[in-house]
C-alpha cells in the first residue's frame, strides 16, 4: 500500500494471506479507517477459508471500513468477461456482501480495473 504521510498516520492492523489491513488516520482532522487491501484466494479449497476469515474478522473498534483488492469473484453473470459462470460463487460472494453490510462504489466508465479503456 501506498500512502501520503503528510496527510495519514497509519499502522498495520493484521497481515495474512488474504489481506493486508491498516489503520489510517487523517492528521488534518483526526478521523480514522480501516482500510483491507484484499486478494481473494483463486482455488476453490481456499475460498471458504477467506470467506472465514472476512465474516470473523473485527471491525468493531473501526467506524469506517474500506475493502479494496482482487476478489476473483463476480456479483453477476454480466460482469463475466466470457461466457458461463458459477451462480453458487456468485450467490456466495453477494451473501458475503450482504452479512458485512457492504456497499459497492461502482466504477465509472470502466468494467475493470485493468481495464484498457
Amino acid at each position: 500500500m501506498i500512502w501520503n504521510s503528510n496527510l495519514f498516520d497509519s499502522f498495520t492492523v493484521q497481515v495474512n494471506s488474504f489481506a493486508i489491513s491498516m489503520k489510517f488516520t487523517s492528521k488534518l482532522d483526526n478521523k480514522s479507517f480501516l482500510l483491507s487491501y484484499i486478494y481473494f484466494p483463486a482455488h476453490s479449497a481456499e475460498k471458504m477459508a477467506f470467506i472465514t476469515w472476512l465474516m470473523n474478522f473485527d471491525t468493531s473498534s473501526f467506524d469506517e471500513w474500506i475493502l479494496a483488492g482482487d476478489f476473483n469473484l463476480i456479483r453477476i453473470v454480466e460482469n463475466r468477461n466470457k461466457p458461463g459462470g458459477d451462480h453458487s460463487k456468485m450467490q456466495m460472494f453477494n451473501n458475503l456482501i450482504s452479512d458485512l453490510d457492504l456497499l459497492e462504489i461502482p466504477f465509472s466508465g470502466r468494467n475493470y480495473t485493468w481495464s484498457k479503456i
